[in-house]
């Protein structure tokens, strides 16, 4: 996945290394670590836009299409969105992965 401006409140290493601990390899555990990655995308952008005014949704649109690595994107939904949003976006990232964990364990 491209890096993105919420890419250092992501922490994969517990996911990683339960899935090593099943026995996973390294090709399906790069594509499984991929497909987490984009449930964390989808349900970090829904946050976002669920949080963000709407009159400010083309303007975020139009800087994560266009640098969407810049952290200067998370000062501005800061700014913009009148609510702690790095707190709330790593507060979602941490329950999406231990919901994954979680799922992994009753499976396993």
């Amino acid at each position: 996945m491209t890096k993105i401006f919420y890419w250092h409140l992501i922490e994969l290493s517990p996911l990683k290394t339960e899935l090593v601990n099943r026995g996973i390899g390294d090709t399906d555990l790069t594509e499984i670590l991929d497909h987490v990655e984009e449930i964390i995308h989808h349900r970090t952008l829904s946050l976002v836009y669920d949080n963000l005014p709407a009159k400010h949704h083309r303007e975020f649109s139009y800087k994560l299409a266009k640098e969407p690595h810049k952290r200067e994107i998370m000062v501005f939904l800061q700014q913009k969105s009148g609510v702690d949003i790095a707190e709330l976006l790593a507060e979602n990232i941490r329950l999406t992965i231990n919901e994954i964990l979680e799922e992994l364990r009753i499976i396993g």
